[in-house]
């Protein structure tokens, strides 16, 4: 049985304060070509450029291209209750959604869950036996740019930046990718038994 849009509602409105970030919730979005759509949340510094508008239903995605076309992300997504929330899987989804630099600075439980996953690809990389530098950073144009890990001996000639949640901007990778590397967007590493 799905959860009541209440409660989707308040579940939202909680991991907003939980979790520091800002979420319109209900929200009433205007678009461009005259249509009204109501949406459980909107969160505003992930996603697409005007964030990520969800909602339970799938009735959203008669509204799809509609969204995309104004800066706006969309997920049919139902989180868990107030007495269930469980961070974690919360961070996961947002992470896939990417953090939108427009937005600010990341909240503290990013930069810690980015550290976690370079921490993770370390481990790998030994396992496995090839050349992981994991958390990789370096200055273009005198702005940082970071990735998760550099992949040595896979992608390109340089090899290959794992990117986890879109923390390059778009001319850092234009500017990486013509100095040889290669991207490759893989997911958060989940915890390995």
């Amino acid at each position: 049985m799905p959860i009541p849009r209440d409660d989707q509602v308040e579940a939202w409105r909680y991991a907003a304060e939980k979790l520091g970030i800002a979420v319109v919730s209900p929200c009433d979005i205007a678009l461009s070509n005259g249509q009204t759509v109501r949406v459980t949340a909107l969160v505003e510094q992930f996603g697409n450029t005007k964030g990520m508008a969800v909602d339970p239903e799938y009735a959203l995605v008669e509204y799809s291209v509609a969204l995309l076309h104004d800066g706006y992300g969309f997920s049919i997504v139902t989180i868990p209750a107030v007495d269930a929330f469980l961070p974690n899987s919360l961070h996961t989804i947002l992470m896939d959604w990417g953090w939108n630099d427009a937005a600010g600075p990341r909240p503290h439980w990013m930069i810690e869950a980015f550290g976690d996953q370079s921490r993770k690809w370390r481990e790998i990389g030994t396992e496995l036996g090839f050349t992981v530098v994991a958390p990789w950073r370096a200055y273009l144009d005198g702005a940082e740019a970071a990735a998760v890990a550099l992949i040595e001996e896979f992608g390109s000639e340089r090899g290959t930046l794992v990117i986890v949640d879109d923390n390059l901007s778009e001319a850092q990778a234009e500017k990486l990718g013509r100095d040889g590397y290669a991207f490759s967007d893989l997911g958060p590493v989940r915890n390995r038994p």
